[in-house]
């Protein structure tokens, strides 16, 4: 039988990462020591060492997290979606709405991701599960699919850094919408395009 992890061993993990996420509002991530984590999150420094051996291990285990979350995310909705049914509109608007829930985390993770490695994550983490999908539902070679995911998903982490570091003035759903619009119609779409107000989103009238 798989053994639970500890609730109290969660707990500390889940201060001390909360702690650096608040400090990286605020601060470089190179310059955040593990004494003032510590007394961010109310915890000794012998125990923040029991878990990780320095901040940039537990920078990473953040991001692993997120990224488990996410495979998560994508795997649930890969059992749903029935065989006939097209899954890149509704997985990319999964992938947005995850994104949403997990806002503040990711809009620092992307602020201080200077070297890509985030985004590469989420690419790598992806890939294996769509890439099957996009063979089977398609009926594709595995070379076309490749460059199918290629082009979906990275034009989408595009439109979603994007929409995360200016505010979110859209909702999910929209831009999962525009995405997919992006793809099916190209300029057409572009140049077709209406971004709503939130209000409008939520069927508020206009003022």
């Amino acid at each position: 039988m798989e053994k639970k992890p500890d609730r109290r061993v969660k707990r500390t993990c889940d201060a001390l990462q909360q702690s650096l996420l608040s400090l990286m509002q605020h601060q470089p991530l190179e310059q955040i020591t593990v004494r003032e984590l510590c007394q961010k999150a109310d915890i000794n420094r012998g125990t923040f060492y029991l878990h990780y051996h320095d901040v940039y291990e537990l920078y990473d285990a953040v991001q692993m997290g997120i990224m488990d979350e996410l495979a998560r995310t994508v795997e649930t909705h890969c059992a749903q979606v029935r065989e006939d049914e097209d899954p890149a509109p509704s997985i990319i608007l999964d992938i947005f709405d995850y994104f949403t829930q997990n806002y503040q985390a990711c809009v620092v993770i992307f602020q201080q991701d200077r070297s890509n490695v985030f985004l590469r994550r989420i690419r790598s983490v992806l890939r294996p599960r769509l890439i099957h999908r996009f063979v089977r539902d398609y009926r594709a070679s595995e070379e076309a699919a490749d460059y199918y995911y290629n082009y979906l998903v990275n034009g989408c982490i595009g439109i979603m850094q994007h929409w995360l570091l200016t505010g979110r003035k859209q909702s999910a759903q929209t831009l999962a919408k525009m995405t997919m619009a992006f793809v099916d119609h190209g300029a057409e779409a572009f140049l077709t395009l209406s971004m709503d107000r939130p209000a409008q989103e939520e069927g508020e009238p206009e003022k």
